[in-house]
């Protein structure tokens, strides 16, 4: 089963499809959402796309492996 979480970004109103593997979203998956060139804040401006901010690592898997999932 494909499961996909449905991403719009309320900037552009462009629609993403984010896989869902093993109930887990990779962070690489938002490197195609990207803030719009013409209007945004120089900072917003970043070339790898949507930074995403967990404080304290508690959300955040380290590894998998065929031996463990951490």
């Amino acid at each position: 089963m494909d499961d996909k979480l449905f991403v719009k970004d309320s900037r552009t109103s462009r629609n993403y499809e984010i896989p869902i593997r093993r109930n887990t979203i990779s962070s690489a998956s938002f490197k195609q959402i990207k803030v719009p060139e013409a209007g945004s804040n120089p900072a917003d401006k970043v070339h790898d796309g949507l930074r995403l901010y967990d404080p304290g690592l508690e959300h955040t898997a380290i590894s998998e492996s065929k031996m463990t999932w951490m």
